[in-house]
């Protein structure tokens, strides 16, 4: 009987689990216009060289972080800008995000009718869903911020068994930064961390240091490629 509950519950998962893919691809594969924000971000990918994407303005007013928005434009651009491949990358960012906070679920909730919640509340997230396949940045905020609770609920496994690993997230955790601009708001998150394992490993300064250098480049480099306006 206990094994034909857990049985079931596992089912209930699959499906919303199931559910929220197919909704996401649906979404994609609609191919509906470009609404009025993203039309306004379009000016901008598709007239912008390479090097302008770095040196200008955004047209119309626009606000987006210039590395990820750098990505959509070369892989939108060799499919002559195709609506489903302006918005593809917001899908790859989603769906990669919801089944790492999927696995953030499994470890901080204990209570599978508390983790069941959590799953059938991403379905049922209208704008997860909408921006999931839309010319916009908020799928790869709910990555980056993926990215860091993971990272913060790891940080000390990481640090003891997997120390390459560990290194690697310390330098490429801070550059999400020119990808979403939430991160740079999660990126002092690991700093406490990383002075309390400091206290306990010998290589914890250098670590922390590694973090520290890797954040200040990002910060420095993200103020270099957003122009002001100056006039």
């Amino acid at each position: 009987m206990i094994k034909h509950k857990h049985a079931v519950f596992s089912w209930v998962i699959f499906f919303l689990v199931f559910w929220f893919v197919f909704i996401c691809a649906h979404h994609l594969y609609q191919q509906r216009p470009l609404w009025n924000d993203e039309e306004a971000v379009f000016q901008s990918v598709q007239n912008f060289s390479a090097k302008e994407m770095f040196g200008r303005e955004l047209m119309a007013f626009q606000v987006f972080p210039r590395a990820y928005l750098f990505v959509i434009q070369q892989f939108a651009r060799l499919f002559d800008f195709a609506i489903w491949a302006l918005r593809l990358p917001s899908f790859i960012c989603m769906i990669a995000a919801f089944f790492l906070w999927l696995k953030i679920g499994r470890i901080a909730i204990k209570d599978r009718w508390q983790y069941l919640a959590f799953v059938m509340s991403w379905p049922a997230a209208g704008l997860m869903l909408y921006y999931s396949a839309e010319l916009k940045q908020y799928s790869m905020d709910v990555l980056a911020a993926a990215l860091f609770v993971l990272f913060l609920y790891r940080q000390e496994d990481l640090s003891r068994d997997k120390p390459k690993q560990y290194l690697l997230a310390l330098i490429f955790l801070p550059v999400l930064g020119l990808f979403s601009h939430p991160a740079f708001f999660l990126a002092p998150l690991p700093l406490y961390n990383l002075v309390v394992l400091a206290m306990k490993q010998r290589k914890g300064w250098q670590h922390l240091a590694v973090y520290g250098l890797s954040f200040i480049v990002v910060l420095v480099l993200s103020y270099s490629l957003i122009p002001f306006n100056t006039s």
